[in-house]
């Protein structure tokens, strides 16, 4: 997941949901497809958070680091 962005991990979240909606998948790639949708989740998670953390800092910093 390196090279993975976050409108390519939502991308790749919103086919996993669509396979996992179909009736026409076995049980094991059922649950292939939900461990990488769960990684997935994960990564987007972190980077949202990290995006959480600079946006703090950049209001921090704006209003003279009284928040």
């Amino acid at each position: 997941m390196s090279d993975m962005t976050y409108d390519k991990a939502m991308n790749e979240l919103e086919e996993i949901v669509s396979k996992l909606e179909s009736e026409e998948i076995s049980v094991e790639q059922a649950l292939k497809e939900y461990e990488n949708g769960i990684k997935l989740i994960e990564f987007c998670d972190k980077y949202l958070s990290g995006k959480e953390e600079l946006f703090s800092s950049l209001n921090r910093a704006e209003d003279g680091g009284e928040k």
